[in-house]
Parts: structure tokens; sequence; C-alpha cells
């Protein structure tokens, strides 16, 4: 009944609330257009005296079905890789890159649907061009 913090590493900020003191003197670049929130993350990490916490809570998260995001998403690592270095973004690029095609496959066979994994491989696939790229791409979010 009563919600629980979790310590986690990554975290989105389409719901996250933070200490004013722990976002004092932060300046968020302009080219940042998409990672904003990894940015954000490893600032506060950074600090060391906060910790970054989540609530799990039970809901579903709707998305732009869109694979050109893949190429948004990868081109802004890229820019944020260039602010912070490839250390720090090495971990997230791993997970993209290794772990999204064989967790869209393994999603495709429980969910018996073989476009989940079309999908998902355009998506990955527009993620890795877009981080080789590595200008940001700007795209539009309908819907």
């Amino acid at each position: 009944v009563f919600p629980v913090l979790e310590h986690k590493w990554f975290f989105g900020t389409m719901a996250t609330f933070f200490l004013r003191d722990a976002l004092d003197g932060i300046e968020i670049p302009d080219e940042l257009d998409g990672a904003e929130d990894l940015y954000i993350g490893m600032f506060v990490r950074r600090r060391g005296k906060y910790k970054i916490c989540l609530i799990n809570i039970e809901g579903t998260h709707y998305h732009n079905p869109s694979p050109a995001k893949g190429r948004w998403v990868g081109s802004n690592l890229r820019v944020l890789q260039k602010i912070v270095g490839f250390r720090m973004v090495f971990p997230i690029l791993a997970r993209n890159i290794i772990l999204y095609p064989i967790a869209a496959f393994i999603s495709s066979i429980f969910t018996r649907d073989s476009i989940v994994l079309i999908y998902n491989l355009a998506r990955w696939r527009n993620f890795v061009a877009g981080y080789a790229k590595g200008k940001p791409v700007k795209i539009r979010f309908d819907g």
C-alpha cells in the first residue's frame, strides 16, 4: 500500500522530483535535445551527497510508436558523450546495442508476434545509425 523508494542508476524525468539543492549550479547544455534526463542524473551522482531513488508504481508508459525515435535517441546519446565523455555513456550504449535486440527477440517469442521483433530491430538499427552519425537529429513526435 505504501510506496517504497528504490535506489536506481537510471531514471527518466517524465515524473521525477529533485531537491532544489541537488541541482544547484546545474546548466543543461543547449545541444541536449533528448538526453537531458541522463545529464541530470550524472550531475546529481557526481555531486556524491544525493541518491537517486524511484517509486515503482503500476502503470503503462505510452510512447510514440516510431522507429525513427531510435535515431533521435542514438544521436542525443552521442551528443551527451561529447559533453561527459565515453566512460560515462558506455553502460547506456552497451545496454542499448547489446541487450535491446535480445530483449526484442525474447518479447516477440512471449507475445508470439513477429511484428514486435521487426519494429524493435528497426528502432535498434536507427539507434545505431543515429549514434554513429553523431549529429543531433530533430524529429517530430505526433500523437
